[in-house]
């Protein structure tokens, strides 16, 4: 739908959005070629990636399904959050959740420690911490 003319403004950022990629990527070039010859960093151009955010809510349903499904094979949230698009830098992202996902997934250095002392045959146990049986201050069910 075209309303208040978001959707022509979106259609010619993403019209566009190649020709930025190209000059950015011969800028790339320049610099890499600069930083090595001086030898001041030890770069490759494959070592830049260029996301243009434009709109990071379009299609987040169909984002948040993607990431969900990829969470659910396995995938490491980090490695899931970039390839379902949910997240245009995940690995900030993650490092900001940090705390949270150790409380909802439970400490990754905890995991290894197990497998290592079981060589990968461990059994995962899941410990209920609710001291009040599910119920809020007055007694209700949360």
């Amino acid at each position: 739908m075209a309303r208040d003319g978001w959707y022509q403004a979106d259609c010619a950022a993403r019209n566009c959005g190649d020709l930025f990629k190209e000059s950015n990527k011969q800028f790339d070039r320049i610099l890499v070629k600069i930083l090595q010859q001086r030898g001041l960093l030890d770069i490759d151009l494959n070592d830049f990636e260029l996301n243009l955010v434009r709109n990071e809510t379009a299609n987040i349903q169909s984002k948040a399904q993607a990431f969900n499904t990829m969470l659910a094979s396995g995938l490491h949230p980090e490695l899931a959050a970039y390839k379902s698009g949910i997240s245009n830098d995940p690995v900030a992202d993650m490092k900001m959740s940090d705390k949270y996902l150790k409380m909802v997934w439970g400490n990754p250095d905890q995991v290894d420690e197990v497998e290592q002392q079981t060589n990968g045959q461990g059994e995962a146990e899941i410990i209920e911490r609710d001291s009040d049986n599910g119920e809020d201050e007055t007694g209700g069910s949360v």
